[in-house]
């Protein structure tokens, strides 16, 4: 019995690795043909970062985009004329996303699956551009808080709304076994 339940682990725990690594090979070739062959940021990270100033403009915080001039493949967002964040691929998430559809789809590979995936997608976008926003305001407004509000607060909730998006897909899956 242990060693049945050890060995569906190990090829949970394998699945789960080789998926993602796959997807980060895919992320990493989109990537380099931005970064590398191009020499400029990739589109979905402009994407992030221009929600997150169209929200602060909403506020009525002027803000605006501009590439960072050490690093030509990273964007910033500047408000009073000073830098306000620094945005890469990194912060884009995409890593985030790649972790949750990797187990979304260990668990198991379906429609259904697939359709949570679509459903979830825009939950943890929409987060991380209101995190940037919120980065942003702070770094000029409250300046110290910015440490824990970027190193402790917002990652608590990214990582907190992926346990909970994992958590209700894992009892959807459940329901499902129970009612076949």
């Amino acid at each position: 019995m242990l060693i049945k339940a050890l060995q569906n682990s190990m090829y949970f725990i394998a699945k789960y690795i080789i998926i993602y690594v796959l997807l980060c090979i895919i992320y990493q070739y989109y990537l380099n043909y931005f970064n590398v062959n191009l020499k400029t940021y990739d589109p979905f990270t402009y994407f992030i970062t221009k929600q997150s100033v169209c929200i602060l403009n909403a506020l009525n915080v002027k803000t605006r985009i501009s590439r960072y001039p050490y690093e030509k493949i990273w964007l910033t967002t500047i408000i009073n004329n000073k830098i306000t964040s620094i945005i890469n691929e990194g912060c884009n998430s995409i890593s985030i996303m790649i972790s949750f559809i990797s187990f979304i789809i260990t668990l198991k590979l379906s429609l259904q699956s697939l359709l949570f995936i679509i459903i979830s997608l825009p939950m943890i976008i929409s987060i991380n551009i209101l995190r940037i926003s919120c980065i942003s305001y702070i770094y000029i407004y409250n300046y110290s808080y910015l440490n824990i509000i970027h190193n402790t607060i917002f990652p608590i909730i990214t990582y907190g709304i992926i346990l909970l998006l994992s958590l209700i897909w894992v009892n959807i899956l459940h329901k499902n076994e129970k009612n076949n």
